[in-house]
């Protein structure tokens, strides 16, 4: 398990996304457990600021990187940016590999995660 953090635009996904390549791992964004927002006006949903901890559902991230980091599948959420929204119904199968990158600008701010 490695947690990779730092603000946005700083270069995180593209580091990951080469550890992956480079060593067969897993690549893990946070970037998909955003709250689904589909209860709020979507010019609402477009105030929120993105870059708060609680906009990530830190409890859901802790569980599926414990998953991982023991060797169990996970399915991941699906989240559209566009509309702030999660895709309801849909999933996406991750396995873990030999690494596993967890990579967003909190990937080590929850307490939960750290001891990963």
């Amino acid at each position: 398990m490695i947690g990779i953090a730092g603000c946005s635009g700083s270069g995180k996904t593209t580091l990951a996304l080469e550890l992956v390549r480079e060593f067969r791992g897993t690549h893990f964004p946070l970037d998909h457990y955003y709250r689904d927002l589909r209860h709020l006006a979507f010019d609402q949903r477009c105030k929120k600021d993105f870059d708060h901890p609680n906009t990530l559902e830190s409890q859901l991230i802790a569980a599926h990187v414990a998953e991982l980091a023991a060797g169990r599948g996970i399915d991941r959420p699906v989240y559209d940016f566009a509309t702030h929204t999660r895709i309801h119904h849909q999933t996406e199968h991750i396995l873990p590999g030999p690494m596993v990158l967890v990579d967003g600008i909190f990937a080590l701010h929850y307490d939960a995660l750290r001891p990963l």
